[in-house]
């Protein structure tokens, strides 16, 4: 068996999670002004 061949719904999963994490992540912090 391949893992190279996944029906839609399981390739997009990583990009869910991906996407998940970054949303949980808290903002970068403001640059520091000049």
């Amino acid at each position: 068996m391949t893992t190279a061949i996944l029906p839609p719904s399981q390739r997009r999963v990583p990009i869910i999670t991906a996407i998940l994490h970054r949303q949980l992540q808290p903002p970068p912090p403001p640059p520091p002004p000049p």
